[in-house]
């Protein structure tokens, strides 16, 4: 992603984070080392609790909020979290930049950057128009073959 397109979605998800309640609860609890203990918490969505499961992994960076995490060689990553409202638009936008990739690569590429909550599900629910058509043809002659 070049620098621009980079900052244009960080704007954009610095704007969804800042619309979201439960995001903006979370960055206030990580901002003011408040960590709740887990019953006393009442979680409104599997999306908040997940933030809540996983706060010792948060931090809060420019008013962003962040998910500690490492690769598979051990490298420590910054995933930048991603509220729900914007996780299909994010799962578009990468699949869009990246040239079409498949679900699977689309996931590989949003995973190193971006912590998005189920998202191999949002994943497999989004199609792409472009994709799904040019698709079609190939499907049709593999169904006659």
């Amino acid at each position: 992603i070049s620098n621009e397109d980079n900052n244009n979605v960080y704007d954009r998800i610095k704007q969804a984070q800042d619309r979201c309640k439960e995001t903006a609860e979370a960055i206030e609890i990580v901002s003011r080392g408040l960590y709740p203990i887990r019953q006393e918490y009442r979680c409104k969505s599997d999306y908040q609790r997940a933030l809540m499961e996983n706060r010792e992994t948060l931090l809060v960076e420019n008013g962003l909020l962040f998910k500690k995490d490492a690769n598979t060689c051990g490298q420590e990553l910054k995933l930048l979290v991603v509220p729900p409202d914007f996780s299909m638009e994010l799962v578009k936008m990468i699949h869009e930049m990246f040239a079409h990739q498949s679900p699977w690569r689309t996931e590989r590429i949003i995973s190193k950057n971006y912590w998005i909550f189920d998202l191999k599900k949002i994943n497999r629910t989004f199609v792409c128009v472009h994709c799904d058509l040019s698709l079609a043809p190939k499907l049709r002659r593999a169904r006659k073959g």
